[in-house]
């Protein structure tokens, strides 16, 4: 039993001794130093730069050979920039540093190609490179500085972040003209619908108030009516009709039932010659 405890706590004891080792191995763990490759860097663009200005301040006389010079100068500046940042960026900025690198650095090693072995007696510069020199290379590296700074302009994370900003901005105020809008919209919506409505209560105020006035045409209509028909006289009838505006032929006279006659206008009825059924002794 002492035994097994006794291995337990020693097991405990060599598993923190292997994790102090650990840490010991990972904290003497060093990535290299970049400084010298920068240095490196640094100066073999420089000493390119150099041999840009020389070539076209070499060949090109004057002042424009001196602003030719200093735009190849420039066009190696932004080379730099491109190389330095190209490991620290992504998406389509990463695109564009690697491929404007690479363009203004192919141009740039071509040109302290010339520079470097007229300057070292190997070769002489040629009218092709002369003539490049004066009329082809201000326009082509002045294009390139400017399609380069464009194109890494419009990809760099700031002006992503600000066309997002912009749309997001955007698209708050499209949502709140489109709330106002609706808002307006309502209310002129609601106007429309009590205009309706003052509109429907006046025609039903008028329509009642035509029902009331036709009931009572009607009426009366009727009563004129009634009133002609009990006329006995034909012509009095027609005439009266005519005058009120009825068709006489409209009119219906009343017929007037036969009251039931008594005992004595039966006996007046009668023929007087005629034999009398009630005397008996006849």
């Amino acid at each position: 039993m002492f035994d097994t405890i006794r291995r337990y706590f020693d097991s405990g004891d060599t598993r923190e001794a292997e994790m102090r080792k650990l840490k010991s191995e990972a904290g003497q763990f060093k990535l290299p130093s970049e400084v010298f490759i920068k240095f490196c860097k640094f100066l073999f663009f420089a000493g390119l730069a150099f041999l840009n200005f020389r070539l076209f301040n070499e060949i090109v006389p004057g002042l424009y050979g001196t602003l030719i010079g200093v735009v190849a100068m420039l066009a190696e500046a932004l080379a730099i920039y491109c190389h330095h940042y190209f490991s620290r960026a992504s998406s389509w900025f990463r695109y564009a540093l690697g491929a404007s690198g690479l363009v203004l650095i192919a141009f740039s090693i071509t040109h302290a190609t010339f520079s470097i072995f007229d300057l070292i007696g190997v070769y002489e510069y040629s009218e092709d490179v002369r003539f490049y020199s004066r009329v082809v290379a201000f326009p082509l590296l002045a294009g390139l500085i400017g399609i380069s700074v464009l194109i890494l302009s419009l990809t760099h994370p700031n002006n992503i972040i600000r066309m997002k900003e912009s749309f997001l901005h955007t698209q708050v105020a499209t949502d709140r003209a489109a709330a106002a809008s609706q808002s307006e919209l309502m209310r002129t919506q609601s106007a429309l619908d009590d205009i309706r409505m003052e509109f429907l209560k006046e025609r039903s105020r008028r329509d009642r108030e035509q029902v009331k006035t036709l009931a009572s045409y009607i009426s009366t209509r009727n009563e004129i009516t009634g009133l002609l028909a009990s006329i006995p006289d034909q012509a009095l009838r027609a005439e009266l009709a005519q005058g009120m505006g009825v068709s006489p032929e409209s009119i219906q006279p009343e017929i007037e039932e036969p009251k039931r006659a008594g005992f004595g206008a039966k006996l007046q009825s009668r023929d007087p010659q005629g034999p009398d059924p009630g005397n008996v002794l006849d």
